[in-house]
């Protein structure tokens, strides 16, 4: 419920201030506080402005961008999906979007923001080991009707909700219907989403 939400989200702030408080040295390096040689994340900028500018092709990850890059504000879940795209699809350094986060979020906080990224990039010693994420199955559990992406993916408003979060799955004749040109209104996907299925 909401309550426990709410709660929850207060005893992680006061975990990652205190974490944050022992571990001041780590916490902003890129081998985080367990201080893991992460060889296989780099500065790779072309992936990194392509996230930014919410052209990935899957449309929770382009959704939640837009709404963040425009209000300076998504909720935790957006956050992980955005984390978790970059670090595990794009292979994108993780302090280059802790520190683009840093940047845009009105509700700003370096203890919970370097925090979360400190775990989604398993880095934390509370990081599990296997984050793997389906992004069409998250996309399908977090916004079921595809409200949040016809809001913030208005060229894709007119699929349908079986559609919606795979426009890159829609037959050609269902895209020439709706009017849509997968390429130019809308980026095909940067990433294989064949195993997400």
């Amino acid at each position: 419920n909401r309550a426990s939400c709410i709660i929850h989200g207060l005893m992680r702030r006061d975990f990652f201030k205190l974490q944050e408080k022992k571990y001041i040295e780590k916490i902003f390096q890129k081998g985080g506080i367990k201080g893991l040689e992460l060889d296989d994340l780099i500065d790779n900028w072309e992936n990194f402005n392509i996230w930014v500018s919410a052209k990935t092709g899957v449309p929770i990850v382009d959704a939640f961008m837009r709404e963040l890059n425009e209000t300076g504000f998504i909720p935790f879940e957006g956050r992980r999906i955005l984390s978790q795209f970059l670090i595990e699809e794009l292979k994108v350094n993780w302090l280059m979007g802790a520190e683009y986060f840093a940047s845009v979020l009105i509700d700003y906080n370096p203890c919970s923001n370097y925090g979360n990224w400190n775990t989604m990039a398993d880095v934390n010693f509370d990081a599990k080991e296997d984050r793997y994420c389906n992004f069409i199955t998250k996309a399908k559990k977090l916004d079921p009707k595809g409200d949040l992406i016809r809001k913030w993916i208005p060229e894709l408003s007119t699929l349908g909700n079986n559609y919606i979060h795979e426009p890159d799955k829609v037959p050609e004749k269902d895209l020439k219907k709706a009017n849509i040109k997968l390429g130019e209104d809308y980026p095909y996907p940067v990433v294989d989403t064949d195993r997400w299925v």
